[in-house]
């Protein structure tokens, strides 16, 4: 935790939470919520960067960022289009 990384994985879920504090997007990697390995998060003021976040959902994907711990669960929050790559 803490740690600059690449995280890669599949897209399994790509969720808008568009009724929560922040309007987070959450995707999850490889295992469905709440079973997810790792979750991205992309928050509501920065989502109009990702113009195709709709089709990321069963694609391989990898993810640079910070990794954090959220209820004990790893995750990254990322802002920018060129944090997204293909592995």
């Amino acid at each position: 935790m803490g740690e600059d990384a690449v995280v890669c994985g599949r897209v399994v879920s790509v969720y808008y939470a568009k009724r929560s504090s922040g309007q987070p997007t959450f995707i999850n990697l490889d295992k469905s919520y709440p079973n997810q390995l790792f979750t991205i998060v992309i928050w509501g003021d920065k989502r109009s960067a990702f113009k195709n976040i709709g089709n990321f959902r069963g694609k391989r994907l990898c993810f640079e960022g910070t990794i954090q711990s959220y209820h004990e669960r790893p995750e990254m929050e990322i802002d920018s289009p060129s944090q997204v790559s293909r592995p």
